[in-house]
């Protein structure tokens, strides 16, 4: 599990003791009916409305339990998506913003994943797709959704998580990754390719021992696996994030040359790594998102030493214009819809 996966974890939960990292793992994970909500088509709708597309959607837990916000860019407009006695968290918005995928712990029993939910934009419609697990994406044709679950997690033992896919209307469930030979492995943040034909991912399959993250990519049925990124010690990848138009992947990242993580892009085959902005000294930055027309990025802040203290920023794909959307605290992962 990579360190940006587990503060996003952490952050929807209350301050903890400082732990071993295999304990803190296993305490990430461990999401309950109060605080597992985590961590991204559809029928004809008609034309969706205009404020549905450029809208920021986003996890707080101002009403007293963690619920979907959307807001504009500059910080406008700000407005509840649910509401009720049940979290619901980290909601994704489909390609053609009609839809949103997300997190409850609506009709969860207690355990580690919360239950997969699709709804429309403005709320309605709401229902389960019947599998448990964390949302990371969808297809560009607004059918599959992406997912990772941890399909032995009850019994205590192996922690593995793994990615798999689902049709938006809660059938085809397949699972794409599997264990490589016996070793625990979290595969993360799996997103579509523009032509949907590939997936990207992070995971630590290349060295089990360790919960540091390289960036995978593989074929949409899971096959024609492969590593592309090459890392030393201490270095680490986030999960990735595709432009609208495919051509480049946005992901935070601790690497040679900055000295603190840094939110990265670079084309879709891995040439012209740049670093877009490097974590402030009181900041991390991290899980990047994309604007619309491709110049923006929408980052989570993060105060240092304090994972449950977030708030959103957007910064110009050149590392310049950093602002902050709104100056409330936010606890969950910010999605940019198209």
């Amino acid at each position: 599990m990579d360190d940006v996966f587990r503060r996003e974890v952490l952050s929807l939960m209350p301050e903890v003791p400082r732990f071993t990292r295999h304990t803190m793992l296993k305490a990430a994970l461990r999401l309950t009916l109060v605080s597992a909500s985590l961590v991204l088509f559809s029928c004809d709708l008609g034309e969706i409305p205009t404020n549905y597309h450029n809208r920021i959607l986003f996890t707080s837990s101002r009403s007293g339990i963690n619920q979907l916000y959307m807001v504009n860019p500059d910080g406008s407009d700000l407005r509840p998506l649910t509401e009720g006695p049940y979290a619901n968290a980290y909601g994704l918005w489909s390609p053609d913003a009609r839809k949103i995928a997300f997190a409850s712990t609506e009709n969860a029993v207690i355990g580690w994943d919360p239950l997969i939910f699709v709804m429309n934009s403005d709320g309605t419609s709401r229902h389960s797709l019947g599998v448990r697990g964390n949302v990371t994406g969808w297809a560009r044709d607004n059918h599959r959704i992406l997912y990772e679950g941890c399909p032995l997690c009850e019994g205590g033992g192996d922690l593995s998580q793994y990615i798999y896919t689902i049709n938006a209307d809660g059938t085809g469930a397949q699972q794409l990754t599997r264990n490589p030979g016996g070793v625990q492995v979290f595969d993360h943040g799996a997103c579509y390719s523009a032509n949907e034909t590939r997936i990207f991912f992070i995971s630590n399959r290349f060295n089990p021992s360790q919960l540091n993250s390289e960036l995978y990519m593989m074929n949409a049925d899971g096959t024609n696996l492969q590593r592309l990124t090459y890392y030393g010690p201490g270095e680490d990848s986030g999960i990735p994030s595709v432009s609208p138009d495919g051509t480049m992947i946005a992901f935070g990242s601790q690497q040679q040359g900055i000295s603190r993580y840094g939110i990265f892009v670079m084309n879709t085959d891995t040439t012209d790594l740049r670093l877009v902005i490097e974590s402030a000294v009181t900041l991390d930055y991290s899980v990047p998102r994309w604007s619309p027309n491709e110049s923006q990025l929408v980052i989570r802040s993060t105060k240092v030493g304090q994972t449950t203290i977030n708030f959103m920023d957007v910064v110009n794909l050149d590392g310049s214009g950093l602002r902050r959307v709104i100056p409330d605290q936010i606890e969950g992962l910010p999605d940019w819809s198209w």
